[in-house]
């Protein structure tokens, strides 16, 4: 993961440029890179675009994971606690211990599993919103105003004496 953030750090920012904005602040897809992997959810603060919806959704999912995580990691070492007394013979007053140590020992390995399920899908949304804070970072720069233009327009040819008409899809630059 490091190995790849360094990596998204380094590349140079090669967006098509939009020369018609005046000279100022310059927006650093890097930044954004480095901001979201500092914090979650900063780097999409930082690009401006769609963070009044990304950013509850990044700091929101990000606590249920970190809660759910929390949560199954306190059932398994409750759970693993039983089996052991259970195992050992060591006296415990919960009533957990009515059960039998086959259904302790399952119990323990479903909440262990859960619980590291849920880290491997934290791992991967934390970095997915570094990703995605890269590529908006890159794309806040990119030109896309009305002299880049696919259209779809009418097609009409004589051919031969024939009419042909269609559809033609055009890619225009102005």
């Amino acid at each position: 993961m490091i190995f790849l953030l360094t990596w998204l750090y380094n590349l140079p920012a090669t967006a098509q440029q939009d020369t018609t904005k005046a000279v100022g602040k310059v927006h650093s897809a890097s930044k954004a890179t480095l901001y979201s992997a500092i914090l979650p959810g900063l780097g999409q603060a930082y690009n401006r675009k769609n963070a009044f919806w990304k950013l509850p959704i990044i700091v929101g999912g990000g606590t249920a994971l970190g809660i759910s995580i929390a949560w199954n990691n306190r059932r398994y070492g409750q759970f693993r606690g039983y089996f052991f007394d259970k195992t050992y013979g060591i006296p415990n007053e919960s009533p957990f211990m009515r059960l039998s140590a086959g259904t302790l020992e399952a119990q323990m390995k479903y909440f262990r599993r859960t619980r590291d399920f849920l880290i491997i899908i934290s791992v991967g949304c934390y970095g997915l919103q570094v990703l995605d804070a890269f590529v908006e970072g890159h794309l806040k720069t990119f030109n896309v105003d009305d002299n880049l233009a696919l259209r779809l327009a009418p097609y009409s040819e004589a051919i031969q004496g024939q009419a042909l008409s269609g559809v033609s899809l055009r890619l225009t630059f102005r």
